[in-house]
């Protein structure tokens, strides 16, 4: 037989720090329904009670019914998971039983009330819950008292992860941006402020800011991002051969191996992310060059392209400075052009950077960090990726 943790018998994941006022909100809510069942149920200590679903666990967080019937001695409980240990703390209950609550095996009207707890919506699909609730009804002679939790409480007390029972069942992934501390060194909001630019970000620069929500045709940031363990798996998880863009690929093989595939991006669901300073930033710009190969994509249309603008831009800039023009007008132009696209980086910086001397410092740095992709590039396309690629990253974080 399996043994199973306490996390794994009670469902209950516990969240470091905040567990002990989950646990609090948790048993405070129980104690509210306890005191509606008495009320609806007409309870005294003389009826026979069966518990479907009693949590194998000792913390009185659970099992509030087998605390407020102490003084009853017709109380059974019945699991599939092992019960004996619970025998000694709960020494009224006149029976233990381990067994499916969709056959309990008790002849009709055994009971003059049913209660269970947070079980059916572990029971399986909707059938068994249909099965679940007939059998309730079949062995009670006077009183079925099902709970479940509440879909419109803001909080999943299963994950823990705020709001995301209320997200459409068909959306396999859900996450959203990381954004950066309120409290940072400078160098850290410079290259903040670069990573929201489109001039560095591209078109996934609605993932530094709380942008509005939306499915992804593209992929969320490994960093944050929420799945089911078993699409996780199905995927054999993140590839850890690829060291850039792992979160790329674990979509790419999930929409090859997922039907009519979703994931959302919420603004809700963010995380705090620590920035890097100048230095790596750009390191990490140099990094992301090396994957050029990987980050081109041409079934994406433009989009697919947009990682290789500033080495193809390097290129053009090359050929263009080899025809035969005079080299003061070449010089000329592409200080011209270099000018309107810092223009353009200006206007856009203008829309969340309000001091000057921070705008005029990102202008700089995304600039520098467009020349570390192209050398990045360049160091790919020299057949040195893979002897580069991982030590400058490491250096990066």
């Amino acid at each position: 037989m399996t043994n199973l943790s306490e996390e794994e018998k009670t469902f209950w994941k516990k969240v470091p720090l905040i567990d002990g006022m989950l646990k609090k909100i948790l048993r405070y809510n129980r104690e509210k329904i306890h005191k509606i069942f008495v009320k609806q149920t007409n309870y005294n200590g003389n009826n026979s009670i069966l518990d479907i679903g009693t949590t194998s666990s000792l913390d009185d967080n659970h099992n509030i019914i087998l605390q407020k019937t102490r003084d009853n001695k017709n109380v059974f409980c019945l699991s599939n998971h092992d019960l004996f240990f619970l025998k000694k703390k709960y020494p009224h209950v006149k029976q233990f039983i381990k067994r499916d609550g969709e056959m309990t095996n008790f002849e009709k009207d055994n009971f003059d009330i049913v209660f269970t707890s947070a079980t059916i919506e572990h029971v399986g699909s909707y059938n068994n819950q249909i099965n679940f609730i007939r059998e309730c009804v079949r062995v009670s002679k006077n009183y079925v008292f099902i709970t479940t939790p509440n879909k419109y409480y803001p909080l999943d007390f299963h994950t823990k992860i705020p709001l995301i029972h209320w997200l459409p069942k068909k959306i396999h992934i859900v996450g959203g941006p990381n954004i950066p501390f309120t409290k940072q060194s400078y160098s850290e909001k410079i290259t903040s402020f670069c990573k929201r630019s489109f001039f560095v970000s591209g078109h996934l620069k609605y993932r530094k800011y709380k942008s509005p929500e939306r499915y992804c045709d593209d992929y969320l940031e490994s960093c944050n991002l929420i799945m089911r363990r078993d699409l996780f798996l199905k995927c054999n998880g993140m590839n850890q051969k690829v060291y850039i863009g792992e979160d790329k690929e674990l979509f790419k093989d999930l929409r090859k191996k997922i039907k009519n595939f979703k994931a959302l991006f919420s603004q809700s669901i963010f995380v705090y992310h620590k920035q890097r300073k100048i230095l790596k930033f750009l390191l990490q710009r140099l990094s992301y060059g090396t994957a050029l190969f990987f980050s081109v994509n041409f079934k994406e249309g433009i989009k697919g392209f947009i990682p290789a603008v500033p080495i193809g831009s390097f290129f053009l800039i090359v050929i263009f400075f080899n025809l035969n023009l005079i080299f003061i007008n070449k010089v000329y132009i592409l200080l011209c052009l270099l000018f309107f696209i810092n223009l353009f980086i200006y206007f856009e910086l203008s829309k969340y950077v309000k001091n000057f001397k921070d705008k005029l410092l990102s202008i700089i740095i995304i600039n520098l960090a467009n020349v570390m992709h192209i050398l990045g590039g360049v160091i790919t396309l020299l057949g040195l990726r893979k002897i580069l690629e991982r030590k400058i990253f490491l250096m990066s974080r």
